[in-house]
């Protein structure tokens, strides 16, 4: 239930509804929070290629939590490298 793309959409719309409006003037509390998260799926997303053989290696599975997975699969699908394959039609097969 929590990786429905239903879900993973409500989970990044917090991030741009709630958070980022924390803070006034000159006081970007929650702006700064946001883009911290997005500094850190930026990184996991580079870390990927740091440890990606892509001569030798065919798939790769990523695990992490529901709160990243909106990010990272844009950054995913937009990369010439990968092809990104939904996990949950994958389970299905």
């Amino acid at each position: 239930m929590l990786n429905s793309p239903k879900n993973r959409l409500k989970d990044h719309q917090a991030y741009l509804t709630e958070m980022i409006l924390e803070g006034s003037g000159d006081n970007y509390l929650g702006a700064d929070a946001v883009a911290k998260w997005y500094r850190r799926n930026l990184r996991i997303f580079a870390n990927t290629y740091d440890f990606t053989d892509f001569e030798s290696e065919e798939r790769l599975l990523l695990i992490y939590g529901s709160g990243h997975v909106w990010q990272l699969r844009q950054l995913f699908m937009d990369s010439p490298d990968f092809e990104y394959v939904e996990l949950n039609e994958y389970l299905k097969k």
